[in-house]
């Protein structure tokens, strides 16, 4: 038998499965499968926590809102280039999160401003590959609710910040000529933004920018 692949998670809860539907052969691969796991992080020996900016341990198992910090935050963002770096220049997260915040409704914008905080932590993984790694998608799902609840946004995205994000991709595949077969976002569903003769920010002015944005709509400023 082979088991298809599964994310520890998933072994986990197959493992506590009580109601007979695994053979022996089958929860025996599912232990031994969990045993390697454990095996290759214990042999890899690396932390579960990244040293941030300012010097905090940002821990991906035990997540501590007091790691979470804004200037962390802004600078990780300035030097994250959107693309995963596949550009001509460089053209920030953080910049891009500013742009956002101006394309919802008042009352969205710092919601939409923070949207890709997560990425501060978890690094910008490319959509396609995104898809592909489960265990990646949950620890980033986990990080974002964690900033969610630290600055007082909607534990769940917004429709309307989704739509103004899918919409600045629409004007950044438009404004970088990243136009494939087939054109995505759909300009038609997500209309680009008029941003003629808009500069990109080297990573600084975007660090500057996304503070000074962060000062003006966080509520608990």
């Amino acid at each position: 038998m082979t088991l298809p692949k599964y994310t520890k998670q998933q072994l986990e809860f197959l493992q506590a499965d009580t109601s007979g539907n695994l053979t022996v052969l089958e929860r025996s691969l599912v232990a031994q499968l969990l045993a390697a796991m454990h095996v290759q992080v214990k042999q890899g020996s690396a932390p579960d926590w990244i040293l941030t900016h300012s010097g905090k341990r940002f821990s991906f198992q035990d997540i501590n809102p007091d790691a979470i910090n804004i200037e962390d935050i802004a600078t990780a963002l300035s030097n994250i280039c959107r693309f995963t770096g596949h550009l001509d220049q460089h053209y920030s997260v953080a910049q891009h999160c500013v742009l956002v915040s101006h394309l919802v409704e008042p009352h969205l914008a710092f919601e939409a401003l923070m949207h890709d905080a997560s990425e501060a932590y978890c690094g910008d993984v490319s959509s396609p590959l995104k898809a592909r790694l489960p265990d990646y998608r949950e620890i980033e799902g986990r990080v974002d609710r964690a900033i969610r609840a630290k600055y007082g946004l909607p534990l769940v995205e917004s429709p309307e910040v989704k739509v103004a994000d899918l919409r600045m991709l629409a004007t950044e595949m438009s404004m970088f000529g990243r136009h494939g077969a087939q054109a995505f976002p759909d300009p038609a569903k997500y209309p680009p933004a008029d941003l003629m003769g808009l500069r990109l920010l080297p990573a600084e002015e975007a660090r500057v920018a996304f503070l000074q944005r962060f000062e003006l709509l966080y509520p608990g400023g």
